[in-house]
């Protein structure tokens, strides 16, 4: 997982580079939150070069390096009520996305790009509404950047699936 540190700046891993890698190696087994914490970080660095002044001798420190390394790793605090507009947002997108899908194999026929779209669905919706939660505390250019390769990603996958399942 170290190689998604060259996705950073060249100021930034100068000055994190070991330290982040150091404390990736600690970490025993691969994680998906580790792997978005990094390439969010990575939008956050290339957007916001000001966040990451240039190294001084006194910034070897591993918890302050952490601290500025990887902001989103910890919990974000998720209100009742930002957790609640997440949730009617995944059931009114996850209802859009079926009923379309639905009205297009109506109109088209059998259709993977209809079929992949009822199948990715929900997780297209979850990833939607988890800018209001799991991707609050990142920047909003890392947000929208999560959002949309997370639906591309979704439907990408079922409509391979969809694709297998006819020739099978």
């Amino acid at each position: 997982m170290k190689w998604l540190l060259r996705l950073y700046p060249p100021r930034w891993q100068h000055r994190f580079r070991d330290e982040v890698a150091a404390h990736l190696e600690e970490e025993s087994s691969w994680s998906l939150r580790t792997a978005v914490d990094l390439i969010a970080g990575a939008v956050d660095a290339w957007r916001h070069p000001e966040w990451f002044p240039e190294a001084s001798p006194s910034t070897s420190l591993k918890g302050e390096i952490m601290k500025v390394a990887m902001p989103c790793c910890e919990p974000v605090h998720v209100s009742r009520e930002e957790a609640r507009q997440s949730s009617i947002e995944m059931i009114v997108i996850s209802l859009l996305l079926v009923s379309t899908a639905v009205v297009l194999d109506k109109a088209f026929g059998d259709s993977i790009y209809a079929e992949a779209l009822i199948y990715s669905s929900f997780f297209i919706a979850l990833t939607i509404s988890s800018r209001r939660t799991y991707f609050k505390g990142y920047s909003r250019e890392a947000r929208n950047l999560l959002t949309f390769l997370g639906a591309v990603v979704s439907y990408a996958f079922f409509l391979g699936v969809a694709a297998l399942a006819v020739r099978i």
